[in-house]
């Protein structure tokens, strides 16, 4: 793990370094062409637009519109919006493309300062690489890439070599994971990670600190992460949502299909060995990284830093902590690996980088693909891939919702709309405010998920899981408002989950108020009478 000398008389490497770091910059822009050319929602996009756009049209975040999100993911879209324009899925798209450049600089600054500047680039390439793995539904600008950008930055902090004793930069650390956490719940393990980091023997030998100093360090990044949640609450009680929001972004999660249950393993094998598959060479070069323990405790680097054990030992604490957040629902998204991308990318960066430069050094791996022609081949191919499988997969996701377009065609200013069902750009599509808070209708049903994936499991009950009080509110709602447009998408399932005819006050109501208009691919359109 040797780092590149530098200094007086190194222009020409320094210089090189900036065409590298600009033609990497360049090239994931080339590869994120597809998205940034894509005006509909990926994935979850659709429910966190409508969710903001209510919150925008005056509504109150998760009292008339909500998600299980925490507010700082609102808070972007509605950044996008306020300044692109409502639902502009164009700006979303390139401000996910800005986004993750910036994420790929922090984990290049972080790679930099324990390996080296080609290790740096070699991070940040890596990152914009695999970012989007395998899936284009990967492209989507969610939480998993919203957090990664502080979790990045906060992690390139934490690794400076400084040697003081107080080290104020640490509470921007914190602070840092703290919005990562206000973008998604599993960002807190981060803090953990962090957190014993700063406390190893192996940091304070390193750094020639006391325990007393270590403590005071750690003690000043909870203080960043705890201030930052703070006044995140002291906003959300303004506000006037506190028991709403807490239910949501809190309450409402569970595990449908724990560790005993075999649909667990089933779905972690599924997801599990896709992402490893498209990522092969990221995991591989991070194993073989993180398990030459004697490399990382005699390495040295420009000046004679002492070794990197307890650097080592955090990457480990990183990706450990990463996957109980991947775990965390049983759900097994293909989206929440992307938890273990920052860990992974720092870990495999100064092999990869070795590789890359024809580093021959004898310490260095031999066995495949930890070869310099096969790392080569492997990664120009993988970024081949996935530039096809994008394209691809968005070329199938041109037409919006055929539903919502009716809807629109048909209505009038002011009109409102209420989708039964799991599809919320329909809402997107239509440009019409929800009925009521549930955009989408879990709470209602007590589906497991919030959306569907291919293995999903047949429940042919989840009457149990539906919210208390959650029809009480939604027939009170919906009856106040009786919105012009009324779309059943669950009907236009290949197995319809909750047809309306189980819900009879639902299929009352709608044979009283609306009459069918519309079949569209997507949903049966009703319109009151």
């Amino acid at each position: 793990m040797a780092r590149t000398t530098t200094g007086p008389g190194h222009d020409d490497g320094r210089t090189t370094r900036i065409a590298i770091a600009i033609a990497i910059a360049i090239l994931f822009l080339v590869m994120r062409l597809p998205a940034m050319l894509h005006g509909y929602d990926i994935n979850d996009e659709g429910v966190y637009s409508v969710v903001t756009m209510r919150w925008l049209d005056g509504g109150r975040l998760y009292v008339d519109a909500f998600e299980r999100r925490p507010p700082l993911l609102f808070l972007a879209y509605a950044g996008v919006f306020r300044v692109a324009g409502r639902y502009n899925m164009f700006a979303v798209h390139v401000v996910a493309a800005l986004w993750t450049l910036a994420t790929m600089a922090g984990l290049g600054v972080a790679a930099r300062r324990l390996f080296g500047a080609r290790a740096g680039l070699a991070a940040a390439a890596l990152y914009g690489l695999y970012a989007a793995w395998g899936s284009y539904t990967n492209l989507a600008w969610n939480g998993e890439v919203l957090l990664n950008l502080p979790t990045a930055w906060a992690i390139a902090i934490a690794f400076s070599p400084s040697r003081a004793r107080l080290r104020p930069d640490l509470a921007l650390a914190g602070a840092l994971v703290a919005a990562a956490f206000l973008f998604k719940q599993p960002a807190a393990a981060t803090a953990v990670a962090l957190g014993l980091y700063l406390l190893l023997p192996a940091y304070r030998r390193a750094r020639r600190l006391s325990l007393v100093d270590a403590v005071a360090q750690a003690a000043t990044f909870s203080a960043g992460f705890v201030a930052a949640v703070g006044f995140a609450a002291w906003r959300i009680r303004s506000m006037g949502v506190w028991k709403d929001a807490m239910f949501w972004i809190f309450g409402h999660h569970d595990m449908p299909h724990g560790p005993t249950d075999v649909i667990f393993w089933e779905r972690l094998e599924v997801a599990g060995v896709w992402f490893v598959v498209a990522c092969l060479p990221l995991v591989v070069a991070a194993l073989a990284a993180l398990r030459r323990r004697g490399q990382w405790v005699a390495w040295e680097g420009d000046g004679g830093e002492p070794g990197k054990a307890a650097e080592r030992v955090a990457l480990w604490l990183l990706l450990a902590t990463a996957l109980l957040g991947v775990a965390a629902s049983g759900r097994f998204y293909l989206h929440y690996f992307n938890l273990l991308l920052p860990g992974l990318v720092i870990a495999a960066a100064p092999v990869v980088a070795r590789l890359l430069s024809n580093d021959t050094a004898p310490a260095g791996p031999t066995a495949w693909p930890l070869r310099p022609r096969a790392m080569r081949v492997f990664l120009a191919g993988t970024a081949i891939v996935f530039f096809v499988l994008h394209a691809a997969g968005l070329a199938t996701r041109t037409k919006g919702s055929d539903a919502g377009r009716f809807v629109r065609a048909h209505a009038s200013p002011g009109d409102e709309l209420f989708v039964w069902g799991e599809l919320p750009r329909v809402y997107l599509e239509a440009n019409l405010h929800p009925a009521t808070r549930y955009v989408c209708t879990y709470p209602l049903t007590g589906h497991p998920y919030g959306g569907s994936i291919s293995y999903d499991p047949v429940y042919p009950d989840t009457t149990s899981r539906i919210v208390p009080g959650s029809w009480e509110i939604f027939e009170r709602e919906l009856a106040a408002s009786t919105p012009r447009f009324f779309v059943d998408v669950d009907a236009k399932l290949r197995l319809p989950r909750y047809p309306l005819d189980k819900f009879p006050w639902l299929a009352g109501f709608v044979a009283a108020h609306y009459r069918k208009v519309h079949e569209a691919s997507d949903g049966v359109v009703y319109e009151r009478r």
